[in-house]
């Protein structure tokens, strides 16, 4: 856990993408200075500063807190960190780019479906299910791929459910090449862009009374942005993501159901007591707490059951 809100007040922009346009949350690329305040800053390595949405101010925190959640699972998820520019006044998350560049590049997922399919609407994104992505990964698997996808995927399919990621879009997901001696080689990306999640668009003051059957009742109707089948008209709910891919491919059930078992209730509750302690404008309050806690540990007991 980071000891203390980092203040990005004096970091350098990126001269090349000082600013990114993409998605509803402003963010902006900084580099950290030459001496780092922290030791698990890397020197020269660009980061995402992103807000919130100004609709849901303490949109921010879900990013850290996805990491967190991707930390005590070992999902690979980009570090995300809390931070503040002071003459702004304004705090948001501290995401370390997921790729160096130079080294690697990234690949969107949207690039390969278009590929696969020229008509995909990469605007609206309603054509983007799991039937369509595992041809794309099979394609890649002939390639060389790296790593097992379908594993990958499972364990994305159980880190979104469980932080109740709705925003897995097809161009928050790919690709990272390299090339070396042995040519090109390539691997699908950590899960980045987890802000749209953990009910952060809830306002504390109308989820205040909720008890367990509203929770569970709004959790029922969150879903993933991917669907299954490209037939489907809708996108699929979250936890039927998972039953699927362990029913579908049983060899999935011990290792995702491995991932989950990893998962502590009571660290997670002590790593978000941790994030109360951090002093900013748009603090991380007791209640907010008490609503994510609540929400996921719904969500883990539903996991628990469909890995049973």
């Amino acid at each position: 856990m980071q000891p203390a809100v980092i203040d990005v007040t004096e970091w350098p922009e990126d001269p090349e993408h000082p600013h990114y346009p993409e998605g509803a949350r402003e963010k902006s690329a900084l580099f950290p200075p030459e001496v780092v305040p922290h030791e698990f800053l890397k020197p020269g390595r660009r980061y995402l500063f992103k807000l919130s949405d100004p609709r849901y101010p303490e949109q921010f925190w879900a990013e850290t807190i996805a990491y967190i959640v991707g930390c005590l699972i070992d999902v690979e998820v980009p570090p995300a960190y809390i931070a503040v520019h002071r003459d702004r006044n304004v705090c948001g998350a501290l995401i370390e780019w997921f790729f160096v560049d130079g080294e690697q590049s990234f690949i969107a997922g949207g690039n390969r479906l278009q590929r696969l399919m020229p008509e995909y609407d990469r605007k609206k994104g309603t054509q983007h299910s799991f039937q369509l992505v595992q041809r794309v990964c099979l394609r890649a698997a002939r390639d060389g791929l790296e790593g097992d996808w379908l594993l990958y995927w499972g364990q994305a399919f159980l880190f979104d459910a469980l932080i109740g990621n709705t925003d897995r879009h097809q161009d928050n997901w790919g690709f990272l090449s390299s090339t070396g001696a042995g040519g090109v080689r390539e691997r699908l990306s950590p899960l980045f862009d987890n802000g749209t999640s953990l009910g952060m668009e809830r306002h504390l003051e109308h989820v205040g009374g909720w008890d367990d059957n509203k929770c569970t009742a709004y959790l029922n109707r969150g879903c993933h942005h991917m669907k299954l089948l490209n037939d489907n008209k809708a996108r699929s709910q979250h936890f039927e993501m998972v039953k699927y891919v362990v029913e579908a491919h049983p060899a999935l059930k011990p290792p995702l159901a491995e991932t989950l078992s990893k998962f502590s209730l009571e660290e997670f509750e002590q790593r978000l007591a941790e994030l109360c302690k951090l002093d900013l404008p748009v603090r991380f309050r007791e209640a907010r707490l008490s609503f994510t806690l609540r929400l996921v540990t719904l969500r883990y007991r539903r996991l628990c059951a469909i890995l049973s």
